[in-house]
């Protein structure tokens, strides 16, 4: 395949946040399709540092980015994720964010909601640029969890989100379930359009005020609850509004198979044709060829010197015998004699037509 250059292309981002350990390197392979990004669990597979990997999406040059997570229990640990984050918004400020958030049972974790504040106050984030991933869910979880967790995503975060993923846990051994997590992720993401972002302050987060943070964080969850009665129309909505969204993304899946298996199809039996042609001509080499070894031998050519026939018009040929008479032409001594023996020319015969 020849070397396409993306200096070029049109350049943007896709910004992956989070806090550590919710799956940030994980969601950019699957997205990738290959392993780019550490995420095993051992010591060594916390990022540290702004992480990138260029692809080529159509006309466009996207940079997928797995940034370290901003909260960690040290605050010079802190102010060195910030500055990470600083350098994927300073490469890309034109970008789609995929903010991922962990989860416990089900239940969001406090310092996810805490960071998604820091970063967004710092970095304002447009919702028509924006997914909100909650990543690893278990698979048995209650029949409205995707409409309640909407509901109080919009009431926490005081934004519509429209692009609310819900992604199941799966067993990363299992390639089906691989490519199922990245259609899905991948569905709402291309529903998402690049925006510029401009900083508008530094991320304020110091570790001391985690703590009265996470209290905060507590409270409002507390307080949504014992209101949970109010939002129930807008839970049940929005669990519907799910729903449809979810069949339309099978839906719209076994289409484009349905299409891919048609073209599958139409290239097996262009392949076929393709095949019996050549078969086809094969044979009819094959066959000239035992014609030609077995046909007879050729009659020898007669390659002597056959004269041209006389002519047969009725003008009257002349033929003129000329004949040197001159005493040196037949003086052995003379230099026209000598002449004429070295090439071998006693006589000359001019024959006139």
């Amino acid at each position: 395949m020849p070397y396409i250059s993306l200096s070029h292309l049109p350049k943007y981002g896709l910004i992956i946040l989070g806090n550590s350990g919710v799956g940030k390197s994980f969601l950019a392979n699957i997205l990738l399709g290959k392993e780019v990004f550490q995420h095993k669990f051992s010591s060594s597979s916390v990022t540290h540092e702004t992480e990138s990997y260029e692809v080529q999406l159509g006309e466009t040059s996207f940079a997928v980015f797995n940034i370290p997570g901003l909260i960690e229990a040290d605050q010079n640990r802190i102010d060195l994720n910030k500055q990470e984050i600083y350098k994927a918004f300073d490469q890309r400020p034109n970008s789609i964010i995929i903010y991922v958030f962990g989860n416990t049972n089900g239940r969001i974790r406090d310092e996810d909601f805490i960071a998604f504040n820091a970063i967004n106050k710092a970095f304002p984030f447009n919702e028509d640029s924006l997914v909100i991933a909650i990543n690893s869910l278990p698979k048995k979880r209650p029949e409205n969890y995707e409409g309640e967790a909407t509901v109080k995503f919009q009431q926490y975060l005081r934004m519509k989100l429209p692009n609310l993923c819900f992604l199941n846990q799966i067993n990363e051994d299992n390639q089906s379930e691989r490519e199922r997590l990245r259609e899905k992720l991948l569905h709402v993401t291309i529903c998402c359009r690049p925006e510029y972002h401009v900083k508008q302050q530094e991320i304020k987060l110091n570790a001391d005020e985690i703590s009265e943070l996470k209290e905060g964080v507590r409270k409002q969850q507390e307080a949504y609850e014992r209101q949970k009665a109010q939002f129930q129309n807008q839970i049940d909505k929005a669990q519907q509004k799910y729903a449809q969204l979810e069949k339309d993304r099978q839906s719209d899946i076994a289409d484009f198979e349905k299409k891919i298996n048609s073209l599958n199809k139409n290239l097996l039996e262009a392949n076929r044709q393709h095949y019996n042609e050549i078969a086809s001509h094969q044979k009819e080499i094959n066959s000239l060829s035992r014609k030609l070894r077995d046909r007879p031998n050729p009659a020898p050519i007669n390659n002597h010197y056959y004269p041209p026939k006389p002519s047969t018009s009725k003008k009257k040929s002349v033929s003129v015998l000329f004949w040197c008479f001159k005493s040196d032409f037949f003086n052995p001594s003379s230099n026209a004699f000598q002449t004429l023996n070295a090439f071998r020319f006693p006589t000359f015969i001019w024959r006139i037509e």
